[in-house]
């Protein structure tokens, strides 16, 4: 499968339960996945209750995965009397689990998204391109920051990352050191910004 973003394949990472798949080049595309079931399904027929009666549907005994589809008594051969009922507790337990992989799936995925920016924005701030920029937003305030003022801005702040490298001035202020760091604590959700105080 291909990036929608920019056509590169996407890498799939697999855990017992959850699966993720970004693309490795722009990291413009995301999902976390409940697999279907697990490595080594042992899927049975159930009886499985709700509030409109009893249902037939498919749990694996393996991972405790019950499915939500109810299966139609009339195509299924088998006696509906003889089956065991439904395992709630162990597809509890199978969904904590996948709870559990998905929080890990997605912090891995914004640390190594968090890379991939760290490492190109970089580049980008040591480009021609971006020391045009720069010199446009400064002369454009005046070298006054924007967020106090009052100091001589000497930085550039970038409101959003929504045109990373391609930003349009209107979506760059000029900013001193001191209201930057602020700004980017604030940004960045730390506790730094108690500490710049």
């Amino acid at each position: 499968m291909e990036c929608p973003k920019c056509n590169h394949l996407l890498i799939e990472k697999k855990w017992r339960y959850a699966v993720l798949i970004y693309c490795g080049n722009c990291f413009g595309f995301e999902r976390i996945a409940d697999k279907n079931c697990c490595d080594s399904p042992n899927n049975l027929y159930v009886r499985h209750k709700t509030g409109n009666g009893t249902q037939i549907r498919i749990q694996c005994f393996n991972c405790g995965k019950l499915g939500t589809k109810a299966q139609n008594r009339k195509e299924l051969n088998i006696d509906f009397e003889t089956l065991k009922f439904s395992d709630l507790e162990f597809d509890k337990a199978r969904q904590e689990k996948f709870s559990a992989e998905y929080n890990g799936a997605w912090t891995e995925f914004k640390r190594l998204r968090r890379n991939y920016f760290l490492n190109h924005h970089s580049n980008y701030l040591n480009s021609q391109t971006w020391k045009i920029k720069r010199e446009l937003v400064l002369q454009r305030d005046n070298y006054i920051c924007q967020s106090c003022l009052q100091n001589r801005a000497m930085q550039v702040h970038h409101l959003d990352y929504n045109y990373h490298m391609n930003e349009p001035l209107y979506k760059l202020i000029s900013v001193c050191k001191r209201c930057h760091d602020i700004i980017t604590a604030m940004d960045n959700n730390k506790d730094e910004y108690d500490n710049i105080h």
